[in-house]
């Protein structure tokens, strides 16, 4: 998650917006209990010449609903591995910008 959004910052046009857009998408998926939520499941889109934005989400399947498959997160939030691990209060990530996810605009 870290490299995700150290590309955004550096080469969206817009890198609040597409690192709240981020934030929506990885909300969601948690939301919804998608387990295999993975780095495949995140890409971008050019829009100028060594810019990029997010692609809209795809992939997006609510894995808890079948207690058959593994409930472990494909790609880890923080620490936490285990969707029932995921909290609002996880620490910032290192290195991820404080700055820009404080308010929505």
């Amino acid at each position: 998650m870290l490299l995700l959004t150290k590309t955004i910052a550096a080469h969206a046009v817009n890198p609040e917006q597409e690192l709240l857009r981020l934030l929506d998408q990885v909300t969601f998926t948690v939301v919804i209990g998608n387990a295999d939520h993975h780095a495949k499941n995140i890409s971008f889109l050019p829009t100028q010449p060594g810019h990029i934005e997010l692609a809209p989400l795809y992939g997006t399947v609510p894995t808890s609903l079948w207690p058959n498959l593994d409930q472990r997160a494909a790609m880890s939030i923080g620490a936490a591995v285990d969707l029932s691990e995921i909290s609002a209060w996880l620490p910032w990530p290192v290195g991820a910008p404080r700055n820009c996810c404080t308010q929505r605009p």
